[in-house]
């Protein structure tokens, strides 16, 4: 017999009789086998002999040495921690003058966020620009709450008197939270551009996507690989 045709543990439990047959070394009980499949063994010893199945089947297990994130284990707090010291002090020392852009997202779960990004030209004349919150508004997205959660996140990164201008999409509860935080308020005029454009072509979803569908067909009207023999004159 071959080494690797006793390579399932398998055999440990049980005796090779034949090509088509097996003995149970537990119970003596002869298994009629096919091919070499183990299969039928392995149900022998799962079904007559549970003990000692799930102890070869423990014992077969590779260890895992992998821990799942915890409180006590986790290493994300001081990354952020570490990360976010870094950020303070090139804000601190590259930037002069911030403007924030912020908006207002739902998730999947229905739960809204508002974002806080800070842009800025360092002493290299670079655009940087950093994510520096995204706050869960459990309350109402008034424009109070709004203001008072940027205005709570530039205070704590140190940078209340730097901030000019809060871009935003000038939404009826966004439109004055800069100037609540005595920073300019200006309106994303690419958020402009696209009202202007809904309202030309119409805001009939449906309508829109029957022509882009139509145009995506155009393609298959025309055989381009065809090609026409034209008369010389």
């Amino acid at each position: 017999m071959s080494a690797c045709k006793n390579k399932s543990d398998v055999w440990t439990h049980l005796e090779k009789l034949s090509s088509t047959k097996v003995k149970c070394k537990l119970c003596s009980k002869e298994l009629s086998i096919s091919g070499g499949v183990t299969s039928s063994m392995h149900g022998h010893r799962r079904n007559k002999h549970p003990s000692v199945f799930e102890q070869s089947h423990a014992n077969s297990m590779p260890i895992i040495q992998y821990k799942v994130p915890c409180r006590q284990n986790s290493r994300l707090s001081s990354m952020k921690a570490s990360m976010s010291e870094q950020l303070a002090g090139n804000l601190d020392s590259d930037s002069r003058h911030i403007a924030i852009t912020t908006d207002i997202w739902t998730s999947l779960s229905n739960e809204a966020y508002l974002s806080f990004a800070a842009s800025y030209i360092d002493h290299d004349w670079t655009i940087k620009s950093l994510v520096l919150a995204t706050i869960n508004l459990e309350d109402c997205q008034t424009q109070s709450v709004i203001a008072e959660n940027l205005g709570n996140v530039a205070q704590e990164w140190n940078v209340a008197t730097k901030v000019i201008a809060c871009v935003h999409d000038g939404a009826a509860n966004i439109r004055d939270v800069g100037d609540r935080n005595n920073w300019l308020d200006v309106n994303c005029a690419v958020h402009k551009l696209q009202l202007c454009i809904n309202t030309s072509i119409g805001t009939d979803k449906v309508t829109i996507a029957k022509c882009i569908a139509a145009a995506a067909h155009l393609p298959d009207a025309f055989d381009l690989t065809a090609t026409t023999s034209l008369p010389l004159r």
